[in-house]
């Protein structure tokens, strides 16, 4: 197996390298963010249209490269909802990338673990039986 693919080396340069990209391609949702509030959309109409544009890109396969990151990677990907915040595209309650990230990974865990008819339901082990055996020993106070 050659070096250039081991996944030690590969995925951690393909984690830097689309963070560096993912910076460079919200610049350009930025300037679009900026010209629909030039022509006049604020408050909850430009936060509606920042959620699923802006923050659905930042959290798309996040679970798989994330851990991958270095922190000062993860730091240029967290001011990107600073930023955003900053700027007034969403509001300034609105949640950290990480709290974002863990959200994502709970809702995926819980649909897996409990809906049947989740692809990755499957995948997970049988439940273990959990039986309690309470012996009727008596206990003394000294």
């Amino acid at each position: 197996m050659s070096l250039l693919w081991s996944p030690n080396v590969h995925v951690p340069f393909s984690a830097s390298v689309a963070s560096r990209m993912a910076l460079y391609r919200f610049d350009y949702y930025y300037y679009a963010l900026k010209t629909i509030r030039a022509h006049g959309l604020n408050g909850n109409a430009l936060w509606d249209i920042t959620r699923p544009t802006l923050v659905s890109q930042l959290q798309y396969a996040c679970p798989a490269w994330w851990g991958y990151l270095k922190a000062d990677e993860r730091n240029r990907l967290k001011s990107i909802v600073s930023k955003a915040i900053r700027y007034g595209f969403l509001p300034h309650s609105f949640c950290t990338l990480d709290e974002l990230r863990e959200d994502a990974d709970e809702k995926l865990f819980y649909s897996s673990k409990y809906n049947p008819n989740h692809v990755l339901h499957r995948l997970l082990p049988n439940p273990k039986e959990m039986t309690t055996v309470c012996a009727n020993v008596p206990t003394t106070l000294l």
